[in-house]
């Protein structure tokens, strides 16, 4: 192995460990109440989320994959359905990191929705490092776990929950 090769895998690991955590802070920041609802079904439920995840994802992947191979407009649009079902499964990711940064947080701790997300994504981009395991395994069992928290979200009439009013909207109610 060249010097090179070991570069350019370093480079790829690298870019994973802040790629995935700041698309999973994006999509924070871009719909809360989508994030905070994976967060809620993923929480005690992950077996669950993987199990509804599991088969719609490997449909979408199988319909994808043979759209690209199939060359020409079809794999345009094989392209853009593992796109679009990457995008959907990482916005439930987005969900289970909420979930572990809020587990992996002291007691009685006030941290902001976007500190508890990069906490948890950290740590879980970190066990994807973990040889073999962490390189195939672990990703496609968080991208089941987040297709299937996004469609149990999806399919969820419940509300999250409305945060608190802080102290400004409070005194300017008042007044």
């Amino acid at each position: 192995m060249l010097f090179a090769d070991a570069f350019r895998i370093l480079l790829i690991a690298l870019s994973i460990i802040i790629a995935f955590p700041a698309f999973w802070l994006v999509a924070r920041a871009l719909w809360p109440d989508k994030v905070q609802r994976a967060a809620e079904k993923t929480a005690g439920q992950s077996l669950r989320c993987f199990l509804w995840g599991v088969i719609p994802a490997a449909i979408i992947t199988t319909v994808g994959v043979v759209l690209l191979q199939a060359g020409g407009p079809a794999a345009l649009l094989g392209a853009l359905i593992l796109a679009i079902g990457f995008f959907f499964s990482q916005v439930g990711v987005a969900g289970l990191a909420t979930m572990i940064g809020e587990r992996l947080g002291r007691k009685g701790e006030d941290a902001s929705a976007f500190k508890v997300t990069g906490r948890g994504g950290i740590a879980l981009v970190l066990t994807f490092l973990f040889p073999v395991i962490g390189w195939v395994m672990l990703p496609l069992i968080t991208i089941a776990i987040g297709f299937g928290a996004m469609l149990r979200s999806t399919c969820s009439r419940k509300k999250v929950a409305e945060p608190l009013a802080d102290e400004n909207t409070i005194a300017k109610s008042a007044a």
